[in-house]
């Protein structure tokens, strides 16, 4: 419903500027559907910790984290909250198949005093941290960031 509002709202803009749009929305029914119809591939891991555990199987696995900051606000009827996200995008490189992962580790408002801000940046970087030492415990070669 909320993602429906937004499409409206950019559904009207888009024609104010005289750009055609097909006006879908999405149903919660065609989702269900859709999710319904997934396959999964279980021969393929779904999170780092599966890479972690197959990296036997996958001798030379390397990992590259790439860390943002991410700015997302959200509307409500009354106020808008923005939050900041300290995400790590890992990039798996297993045997020249690469696979993409991203993990939110931390987040604080966008409003946070510098306490608190530093506060969530040591939570993340405390995550990561405990990461990378998964990873060296199983061989993965990686290259350690840290937010700063």
């Amino acid at each position: 419903m909320i993602a429906n509002r937004y499409l409206q709202r950019d559904y009207h803009r888009l024609e104010q500027v005289c750009i055609a749009v097909d006006r879908r929305l999405f149903s919660l029914e065609e989702m269900t559907v859709k999710f319904e119809d997934l396959h999964e591939d279980t021969a393929q891991a779904t999170t780092i910790y599966d890479f972690i555990a197959d990296a036997s199987d996958c001798p030379g696995i390397s990992v590259e984290p790439d860390l943002e900051w991410v700015s997302a606000v959200e509307h409500f009827a009354h106020q808008d909250s923005r939050t900041i996200f300290l995400i790590a995008n890992f990039r798996i490189d297993c045997q020249g198949k690469i696979t993409r992962y991203e993990r939110c580790l931390a987040c604080y408002p966008a409003e946070a005093n510098h306490a608190e801000r530093q506060k969530k940046i040591t939570i993340a970087n405390q995550r990561l941290k405990s990461l990378y030492e998964e990873f060296e415990h199983a061989a993965i070669r990686c290259k350690k960031q840290y937010f700063a």
